[in-house]
């Protein structure tokens, strides 16, 4: 008794076969990656934020980013000195603003 499908049964069985292949590579890449590199960082002593599923810490980036630019324009109301050669400060305040709250 030989198991033989007809060529069109082949092709009921392709979406389901490549759904399935399709959602595991999307898990893998989505979920699998990201969370083995946060693993090797904690394992190296480098903690943060945890981020969430698909945008990361982009909203609390943002956030910090906003809260920084509003306090220099109350800063800088008074003064003619727009230059500054803190650049790290500017571009980057989230990444001063985790360090002083998960450390260096």
């Amino acid at each position: 008794m030989e198991l033989v499908f007809p060529p069109l049964r082949w092709l009921i069985l392709l979406p389901p076969v490549f759904l399935c292949v399709l959602l595991s590579y999307l898990y893998a890449i989505l979920w699998l990656r990201p969370e083995r590199l946060r693993e090797k960082l904690r394992s190296q002593g480098v903690k943060g934020p945890k981020p969430s599923f698909l945008f990361g810490n982009i909203v609390e980036m943002r956030r910090i980013q906003k809260e920084l630019a509003m306090s220099v324009q109350e800063l800088q109301a008074g003064t003619t000195d727009k230059f500054s050669s803190d650049y790290t400060a500017t571009l980057f305040p989230y990444f001063l603003h985790w360090s002083r709250i998960y450390g260096m």
